[in-house]
C-alpha cells in the first residue's frame, strides 16, 4: 500500500502496483499521480520480462503514463525497453563483480598482497630489530656494549685492548672511538678498555657540596702520580673501574676512569662510570643528580626481595630501585657503616641491560652511595 498526500491536502491510498498511475482522489476527486517507492531494480526488470512474455490477459492500459521521471512505466513497456534495462543491469552487475574482486577482497585479506604480473616470488621482510621488556626498554640489537656516565657530561672512548696500555689516556689511541653517555656499540667481539674522563672544574661536579673546597683544593696541592690518583680514588664512588687516575695537562685537568671489558655479539655488557662523591647519599644521588625518565624495565617484586636480602634498609630501598629504573646501575654500601668505618663491604647493584636480570658485585674501593 502507498499513502501520499493529494494538492487538496488529505490522504490517498493506493496499491503498490498503481506506482506511476493516475489515481482518483476520494475527496475532491481529481486525479493524482501515485508515486513510485521503488527504485528501478533488477525485481521490477524481471516483472517486466514476465509481463511482456505472458500469454495471458493483456497488460492494462496506463492512465497518463509517461517515462521514469517521478513516476515508472508500468507493464505496457515494449521488449525494446526491457532489453536496454537488461543490459544496463548487466553492466552494473559486472562492475560491481570487478571492483569487489579487485579492492574490496584483497583489503579484507590481512597479510595478504596482490602477486606480481611477473609472477616473481617477492623476498622476506628484514626481521625488526628486537625490543626488550626487561632492560634497557630501547634496546635493539643482538649483543655488543651499552655505555654511560654519571654525570653523563663525560667523555667516552673505547679502544682494543690490544692496541693500548691500561692506565694511560685513549683519547689519542689509534683505532679509538668517541661515544657519548646512553651509546651502545655493537657487532665486534674481543676485549676492550673504555675510558670516561671528566675535567676537574666540570660544572657537573662542581654541583656537588664541599667539592672545591675538598677535592679540588686537595687535588691542587697534591703532587703528579699517586698521591693524585690515590685523592680521586678515595673521593669518588667506587664502581668497578679498573683504573682510576688523574692526569695535569698543560692547560686542564682530568679525572679518568678506565673498565677492560669482553664483548661477544650473542650478549650485552654495560659499563656504567660513577663521577659521584663517596659521601653521598643514594637519596641525594637520586632526587638531585640522576635524571628522572626511566630507562630500565625489570621485576620489581624479585628487586626489592633482592635488596631485602642484601641488607639494604626500607627507606633506602625505593632510592635504590629508581637509580636502577634510570640508570640500571647503583653503588650502594650494604655494611651499614658510615663513610670512613671498616670493614666496608660497597657493592655494584645492577640491572643486565639486555635481559633485565638483577646483578651484583662486591667493590673495591672506600665509600660508597648509601648506608646509614
Amino acid at each position: 500500500m502507498i499513502e501520499f498526500k493529494s494538492p487538496c491536502g488529505h490522504t490517498v491510498r493506493a496499491r503498490d502496483e498503481d506506482a506511476g498511475r493516475d489515481v482518483k482522489c476520494n475527496y475532491c476527486g481529481k486525479e493524482v499521480r501515485v508515486p513510485s517507492d521503488r527504485a528501478d531494480d533488477l525485481d521490477f526488470l524481471m516483472s517486466e520480462v514476465s509481463a511482456t512474455s505472458a500469454v495471458a490477459s493483456p497488460p492494462r492500459k496506463a492512465r497518463g503514463g509517461g517515462p521514469f521521471s517521478g513516476g515508472r512505466r508500468s507493464a505496457e513497456s515494449g521488449p525494446r525497453e526491457v532489453i536496454l534495462k537488461l543490459t544496463y543491469a548487466a553492466a552494473a552487475i559486472t562492475a560491481v563483480v570487478i571492483v569487489t574482486r579487485n579492492y574490496v577482497l584483497p583489503a579484507l585479506a590481512p597479510g595478504e598482497a596482490p602477486e606480481e604480473a611477473s609472477g616473481m616470488h617477492q623476498p622476506s621482510p628484514e626481521p625488526r630489530p628486537r625490543r626488550v621488556t626487561f632492560g634497557l626498554t630501547d634496546l635493539s640489537g643482538e649483543g655488543g656494549l651499552y655505555v654511560s656516565a654519571v654525570p653523563p657530561g663525560a667523555e667516552v672512548y673505547l679502544v682494543d685492548q690490544k692496541t693500548w696500555t691500561m692506565g694511560q689516556r685513549i683519547v689519542t689511541a689509534p683505532g679509538s672511538k668517541r661515544m657519548a653517555s646512553g651509546e651502545t656499540f655493537c657487532g665486534t667481539e674481543g676485549v676492550f678498555i673504555v675510558e670516561a674522563a671528566l675535567p676537574w672544574n666540570d660544572k657537573s661536579l662542581k654541583a656537588y657540596p664541599d667539592y672545591n673546597s675538598t677535592f679540588r683544593r686537595a687535588l691542587e696541592s697534591a703532587e703528579k702520580g699517586e698521591a693524585s690518583n690515590a685523592l680521586a680514588r678515595q673521593y669518588f664512588l667506587p664502581d668497578g673501574a679498573t683504573s682510576v687516575f688523574v692526569t695535569k695537562e698543560t692547560d686542564q685537568t682530568y679525572v679518568v676512569r678506565q673498565y677492560k671489558v669482553e664483548l661477544r655479539k650473542d650478549g650485552w655488557e654495560s659499563v656504567t662510570a660513577f663521577f659521584v662523591p663517596a659521601s653521598l647519599k643514594v637519596g641525594d644521588l637520586v632526587t638531585r643528580y640522576l635524571p628522572s625518565e626511566p630507562r630500565f624495565g625489570f621485576d620489581e617484586e624479585h628487586v626489592r626481595g633482592e635488596l631485602e636480602y642484601y641488607g639494604v634498609p626500607l627507606h633506602d630501598r625505593t632510592y635504590v630501585m629508581d637509580a636502577l629504573a634510570r640508570i640500571g646501575a647503583v653503588p650502594y654500601d650494604t655494611s651499614g657503616g658510615s663513610v670512613g668505618a671498616e670493614p666496608r663491604v660497597v657493592r655494584m647493584f645492577r640491572i643486565d641491560v639486555g635481559t633485565g636480570q638483577f646483578r651484583t658485585q662486591v667493590l673495591s674501593g672506600a665509600g660508597s652511595a648509601g648506608g646509614n
